[in-house]
């Protein structure tokens, strides 16, 4: 995927998360430091966590 997007206008922020939005900006807090800024944006995305999970597993009858 990163290959078809290179050359695209795309930033991608890493280990942070969005505190507040506004037209055409994001304000990000880095989840390491803390340290805040401004990013001009017009298009958010975003990718949560990945954790496996367990399947619900129904015993079954008799």
């Amino acid at each position: 995927m990163l290959n078809r997007l290179t050359g695209t206008p795309l930033r991608i922020a890493a280990m942070n998360t969005v505190t507040a939005t506004a037209a055409g900006e994001l304000r990000l807090r880095n989840v390491m430091d803390g340290h805040e800024r401004l990013l001009a944006a017009d298009l958010l995305v975003t990718v949560g966590e990945r954790r496996p999970r367990r399947p619900d597993f129904t015993a079954a009858d008799g």
